[in-house]
């Protein structure tokens, strides 16, 4: 078994991110189940699956190769990748097997690729800035503005009274938001970080004038991203990360007037110094000839036809089998054909899926496929695949 997996290289927060399969069986293979996930890689004890999408499910797929595409739309409120705090996302294919030693066992294949998720622009990026005037406990600082670039200098107007020393501390807050009350402790245990002092400036000349403090060249903006799953199986999750700003103000009384110090804070904003630039993936289009990315999987629009559907059941397992002939109408052999059936139960309950893979279906060909369940159902479903993407749902009412 051979598995070959091509997705982006970067991903902006928001856009559809196209990942290709390929999947070669050297013998016939029994599968449980095979799709891609995007899982985020991150020190919260725990992965989290962002999304993922179905590959195939459980049944048979002859020796061949079978290729697909598929796209998976990525939240915007996703965090994107940090690696100052050790956030990375990794694109897995996985199949899960009964493993050939012991059938009551599974084992899992999988393939890895990293991908890099870029923010679309800055939450703040659009936002008007506004002047900061402040008088508090004897002082009265002015500041022209409240939103700053990377390499900025920030200019603070004073004046004070009864002061001894003043001073301005600029003060950078981070951390990841790690929830996970299925698991507890598991993904709860993100230590809570002090601040980081990235400026300093002060002063004893206290009565007026004004004080400069550069931003680093390298300041990482502002933000808040705070993303929830839909599913189920993972609500009580929470996953997010911030970068929040502000200056300090310190200043230290003089002895006849009580000597105390006085300290409070003044949010500010960073920007990028210039909005995301757009991700070219004309290079990813390129290694992969002959495969249409982007593109809705075209339809089959005739040619496929479901011949005849058998009905039997076996009293000693209460089983229905369905067997189906289906042939190949069209003029082109169809390769890596996938095959899923599933059934409507009273017009409401769907069952399980099974699926039979092809390597190739000749023109003109017919091929028997049989599915088995325990309910008696009203409505068959089946969907065809093959590896030129086309694709096909006919339902039977029976």
């Amino acid at each position: 078994m051979k598995l070959s997996l091509v997705n982006d290289d970067n991903i902006i927060l928001g856009d559809y991110l196209s990942v290709i399969t390929k999947i070669f069986f050297e013998e016939t293979t029994d599968i449980l189940w095979g799709g891609i996930k995007l899982i985020s890689k991150n020190p919260c004890k725990r992965d989290l699956i962002i999304t993922k999408s179905e590959l195939f499910n459980q049944g048979t797929f002859e020796p061949g190769e079978y290729i697909r595409n598929r796209s998976q739309l990525i939240n915007p409120k996703v965090v994107p990748t940090i690696p100052a705090r050790n956030i990375h996302y990794l694109v897995k294919m996985t199949l899960r097997i009964k493993s050939p030693l012991n059938s009551q066992k599974e084992i899992e294949i999988f393939k890895e690729n990293p991908i890099k998720i870029l923010p679309k622009g800055n939450m703040f990026q659009n936002r008007t800035p506004t002047p900061i005037k402040l008088i508090m406990s004897g002082m009265n600082i002015e500041i022209s503005k409240d939103i700053f670039k990377p390499g900025e200098t920030i200019k603070i107007d004073y004046k004070t009274d009864n002061l001894t020393l003043f001073q301005i501390r600029l003060k950078q807050k981070t951390n990841l938001i790690c929830i996970c009350e299925p698991f507890g402790e598991q993904c709860g245990s993100i230590e809570e970080l002090p601040p980081v002092i990235a400026g300093v400036a002060k002063t004893s000349k206290t009565d007026q004038g004004f004080l400069l403090i550069k931003l680093p060249n390298h300041a990482e903006p502002s933000h808040e991203y705070l993303w929830e799953p839909q599913e189920k199986d993972q609500w009580g999750i929470k996953f997010g990360d911030y970068s929040k700003w502000f200056l300090e103000i310190i200043g230290n009384r003089k002895r006849e007037v009580g000597g105390d110090t006085i300290s409070f804070e003044i949010p500010i904003i960073v920007i990028p110094q210039k909005e995301q630039e757009i991700v070219d993936n004309s290079l990813f289009r390129e290694r992969e000839e002959g495969l249409e990315l982007f593109e809705p999987p075209p339809a089959i629009k005739k040619g496929m036809n479901i011949i005849s559907i058998d009905i039997n059941k076996d009293t000693s397992s209460s089983t229905f089998i369905y067997k189906l002939r289906i042939k190949n109408n069209l003029k082109d052999t169809l390769n890596g054909v996938t095959i899923e059936n599933s059934g409507i139960q009273q017009g409401l309950f769907e069952t399980y899926k099974h699926m039979m893979g092809f390597n190739t279906w000749l023109p003109g060909e017919e091929k028997s496929i049989e599915y088995k369940t325990r309910q008696e159902i009203d409505t068959l479903i089946s969907t065809i695949e093959t590896n030129s993407q086309k694709q096909i749902r006919i339902q039977t009412i029976l």
